[in-house]
């Protein structure tokens, strides 16, 4: 992946920000992180956006809205959070997100899940 795809990772939890963000450097994705939707500064869409529910709150549907709304028109949204959370990453796909994965799944590959939902690949 080059640094010209650009991934904000939403999450107010510090461990799983430093892991996710060492795990984007080495597979060449410019991450930006934040622990509110609304920090973000302003710029241009993200390719995808990642949304730890667990930081989310309580209105999925406003967060994954929120979310929606800083991806490019061809970005993707992901929603993840504990896997015993069926009913919140559920309401995340009703609410539109591209995919809502387990928390062990982005923890341990979250270059594999964005390219699976179609994000560029990493260049030869």
């Amino acid at each position: 992946m080059t640094a010209s795809h650009r991934v904000l990772l939403v999450s107010g939890d510090l461990m799983a920000t430093s892991r996710l963000a060492a795990a984007a450097r080495d597979a060449g994705i410019e991450m930006h992180v934040a622990v509110r939707l609304a920090e973000p500064a302003a710029g241009p869409a993200f390719d995808a956006v990642v949304l730890d529910l667990q930081t989310a709150g309580g209105d999925v549907a406003g967060k994954v809205t929120a979310a929606r709304s800083l991806a490019a028109a061809s970005g993707v949204v992901v929603a993840f959070g504990p896997h015993v959370w069926k009913d919140k990453l559920e309401a995340a796909l009703a609410a539109g997100v591209d995919a809502a994965v387990s928390r062990g799944e982005v923890m341990s590959d979250l270059p594999g899940v964005l390219t699976r939902l179609g994000f560029p690949g990493k260049e030869a």
